[in-house]
This record gives structure tokens, sequence and C-alpha cells, in this order.
């Protein structure tokens, strides 16, 4: 396969890999940022927000990042390993590498979502896949650029050619830039992307396509609806 390049002469694929995306379970940050943009919401449509909102939104104060699964995202993690067991994914794709991040949410998923299916595949966890920090929010952009980067050359100079990474969706919408399609991953979601270098050394992600979502997962569209019509 030839791909164009910026100069606009054709130039080849020097290696290939695929790479299947995991967002991680639903956290219980994941519960009190939404319970906190709810009450945001009603607030601005001059509404009183429910205490259940309220109260999610008051736990946010103790910056937790390193969060845990909600109870609901273990049952969501494992029951995405029975249906992506009968979807036959993991057995076409035969990963010879599982990454993931070194944050709780993301361990469980592993452990509850693809453990029991990639049993004889070595697994790596890499503190570069964290999600991005307070800080890299704040004064330290350039900072989670780079830690990206890092990530992305560590993974071109594996020799495996079909990985999974475990992470986090603003990691992951970053590493992808352009190529990415989505605004935002859901949980359990699996989106497989194909990394390829040329031979002039300049690599590129490729989406292929989103290749399971959890029944149990939340559209945050949909969501943001639903608490609009309340």
């Amino acid at each position: 396969m030839s791909l164009k390049s910026n100069g606009g002469s054709d130039s080849k694929v020097l290696k290939a890999k695929t790479v299947l995306l995991v967002r991680h379970a639903e956290s219980v940050e994941n519960v009190r940022v939404r319970a906190a943009k709810a009450t945001w919401r009603r607030i601005r449509g001059l509404r009183l927000p429910q205490a259940s909102q309220i109260w999610e939104t008051l736990k946010l104060l103790g910056l937790q990042h390193d969060a845990d699964l909600s109870e609901k995202g273990t049952a969501m993690a494992s029951d995405a390993k029975v249906r992506l067991e009968s979807s036959g994914l993991m057995n076409k794709v035969r990963p010879d590498l599982v990454v993931h991040s070194t944050y709780i949410r993301a361990v469980k998923t592993y452990q509850l979502m693809l453990a029991p299916l990639t049993k004889t595949v070595p697994v790596v966890s890499s503190e570069l896949l964290v999600e991005r920090k307070l800080s890299e929010h704040v004064y330290a952009a350039n900072g989670f650029r780079q830690r990206v980067a890092n990530f992305e050359r560590w993974l071109d100079a594996r020799p495996e050619v079909n990985v999974v990474v475990v992470g986090h969706s603003q990691f992951f919408k970053q590493m992808l830039g352009v190529a990415c399609s989505v605004h935002k991953f859901d949980n359990c979601d699996v989106w497989e992307y194909r990394r390829s270098i040329d031979d002039s050394g300049k690599a590129r992600w490729e989406e292929i396509g989103k290749r399971f979502s959890s029944e149990l997962s939340v559209d945050e569209s949909k969501d943001c609806e639903l608490e609009d019509s309340q």
C-alpha cells in the first residue's frame, strides 16, 4: 500500500499495526462529572438541581483523579466481557500485546473485560497512558501533548502488530487528532485503528471503525436531552 505524503509523492508503508482502543468502564468520577454538568444545566435553566446531583457534584471537590469503577462500571465491564467473547472480536484480531493505563479504572476494566479473553497475551501497564491531569488542563498542556507523543513512540518501537490499549477518552482524542471521528469515547467502547509508518518516517492513524459498545454505557448526548426535558 502507498500513501500520499505532504509533498504529493507516493510513499511506501514500511510497517503497520492494528490497534484496538478500549475506554475504561464507568468510574465514580464519571458519575460525578455528569452530575456536575446536569446541575449546571438546571441552574442555567433557572431550575433547582436535584439533591443527588448536588451531592455528587460536591464530591468532585475531592479531585479524586485516580477514581475506582462505579458499581455500574463493574457490572458494565463484566457484561462487556461476555458480549465481547460472543462477538469473536478477540479471535479475529488475535492481539499479541495488551497495554493499559496505571489508573485503577483502566486496570479493573482490563481485569474484568479483557483478561479472561487474552490469558496468553503479554500485558504491560504504562503511566504514559493515564488521563489528562488537572495540571495539564491548567498550565501544562504541552506536557500532556509530549506524554502522548512519548506513548506513540513507545508503541511504534514495539515489535507487536496487533495491540489492545485500555485507557481514557481525552488521551485517545489527543493521540488520534484528526483521525478521531467521535466527540467522546463512551465507557467500554472498542474502536479499531491502523497505525502506520511510511518510508519517510511519518506516522499516521487511520480509523477503521467502532467494533464494540456496551449496552450499559450512558450516551451522554441523550442523557443531556433527557435531563433538559425533566
